[in-house]
């Protein structure tokens, strides 16, 4: 968030500033509208972007009014579209599904105590069904997913991206029973790591 136009110099200019922020960063994102929409990758930190920016307009409304009744209706628009996010699955410790402004997204926190990042990709309709209804293929995902996650932090491990989960996901969640068994063979051998975990009660 920049001043590329210089510091505003009344409230209403700060105002039309800390909107801008919010339009600009769907157009960054190549959202609202444009290629790729609500199906990009990075929606999490997205819609968490936008919340920041209405939280600061809020802050500057509280100490200085609305000068503006369009600028509030705009604010209860970005307000209303990037409200709460609804628990669809799963508790925060563990893998989880939010439905984050409209899109389904899948959250894996760290497993450190002391590391709070978290890992979010979005997901659909029919991953989420299979998460529910088969808690052996979510209990699956979540161990391949760290193991992922932990692989990358070493050196030269690389970035776990959006699309490396999407096909994960893809693998683990809508495969053969004979294909999830050979993925999990593979996937160990590979790794090291044994994901064939029990189920949750």
């Amino acid at each position: 968030m920049r001043f590329d136009e210089g510091e505003p110099r009344t409230v209403d200019e700060l105002l039309g500033l800390v909107l801008g922020w919010a339009s600009s960063a769907g157009i960054a994102e190549g959202r609202g509208g444009y290629p790729g929409g609500t199906a990009a990758p990075g929606w999490a930190e997205y819609v968490r972007t936008q919340r920041r920016i209405v939280a600061v307009y809020r802050a500057a409304v509280a100490v200085h009014g609305e000068p503006s009744e369009a600028r509030a209706r705009l604010l209860r628009c970005y307000e209303e579209r990037f409200g709460p996010d609804i628990r669809r699955l799963g508790e925060d410790h563990e893998g989880h599904v939010d439905e984050m402004a409209g899109r389904l997204v899948y959250s894996l926190p760290s497993a450190a105590g002391f590391d709070r990042t978290t890992f979010s990709c979005g997901i659909r309709e029919e991953d989420l069904g299979v998460l529910r209804a088969d808690p052996r293929r979510r209990a699956i995902l979540e161990a391949a997913a760290r193991a992922r996650l932990e692989r990358s932090s070493l050196p030269g491990g690389g970035p776990v991206t959006e699309l490396d989960f999407a096909g994960l996901a893809a693998r683990i969640l809508h495969s053969t029973a004979a294909e999830l068994r050979n993925f999990i063979v593979t996937f160990r051998r590979e790794s090291g790591a044994d994901i064939d975990v029990p189920t949750r009660p």
